[in-house]
């Protein structure tokens, strides 16, 4: 039965050849490299479309709601909800 204590985990982490010791920075580098990546991808392009998209969607439909309410259309009215949806949302 194999021993899954961290006691002799470490024992063969110190046995190990010295070339695997330090190669766990070829993996953790670029690893965080990668990660980093992902994030700004995320924080950067990913989040602010998928704002921008739903804030339309909320725009269109108070407009559309307006519209029904005041039986008159303006485009300020489609441009007032958009930009104050993305201002709540952290864009403006």
């Amino acid at each position: 039965m194999p021993d899954f204590s961290l006691g002799s985990g470490l024992k063969k982490i110190k046995n190990l050849p010295q070339k695997f010791k330090s190669s766990w920075k070829l993996i953790t580098i670029p690893l965080t490299i990668f990660v980093l990546i992902g994030l700004w991808f995320y924080w950067f392009q990913w989040r602010p479309s998928q704002v921008r998209n739903d804030c339309h969607k909320i725009a269109m439909q108070g407009a559309i709601d307006k519209i029904a309410h005041d039986n008159l259309w303006s485009k300020n009215d489609y441009d007032v909800y958009y930009e104050v949806c993305l201002h709540a949302k952290g864009l403006k």
